[in-house]
């Protein structure tokens, strides 16, 4: 019921339609047609491109308390965030395309991903270690809001000497 009340879709049990045409689903799940014709779960999953973080989750489902978040690839070439290993506290995004952050200067850089946070939570980007030491990179923005829907953007700055 809940996710039915979230989506509020037309259903036309004589057709065995399902309308998704709400302006949530239209925008936020949905890639193409808001017409569903018996659609199997695992083709549903894929299509939402819900994405669960953890292998543990994946394995045992959503719960009451799920706090899992929903990754849409906005292009072929954008990556889903990642772990680098098990133990890491976040994720890893990665540019959509390849963007130079000026010497002393910032960038916006795109991932190509857009996320959806559980309602009262917010997402936290984080400068990476290695490229701040290394390259002088910092993150001068890092808060994604969990009613935020749009592309995931993330604002480098180049506090070195040499172009990144």
């Amino acid at each position: 019921m809940p996710w039915l009340r979230e989506h509020n879709p037309t259903i036309d049990w004589n057709d065995k339609r399902i309308t998704f045409n709400s302006e949530r689903c239209t925008t936020w799940c949905l890639k193409s047609s808001p017409l569903a014709y018996a659609v199997p779960e695992e083709k549903a999953l894929e299509e939402n491109l819900i994405t669960r973080f953890s292998k543990i989750q994946a394995k045992n489902g959503p719960t009451a308390s799920d706090k899992s978040v929903r990754v849409k690839k906005l292009s072929d070439e954008a990556r889903v965030p990642q772990k680098g290993s098990a133990r890491v506290a976040g994720h890893d995004l990665y540019a959509n395309k390849g963007t130079e952050v000026p010497a002393r200067g910032q960038a916006i850089v795109g991932t190509g991903i857009a996320i959806g946070l559980s309602h009262n939570t917010d997402g936290r980007i984080a400068p990476q270690s290695s490229l701040a030491v290394k390259h002088r990179l910092m993150t001068n923005a890092g808060v994604i809001d969990s009613d935020y829907r749009g592309e995931v953007k993330v604002v480098l700055a180049n506090s070195g000497d040499q172009p990144y």
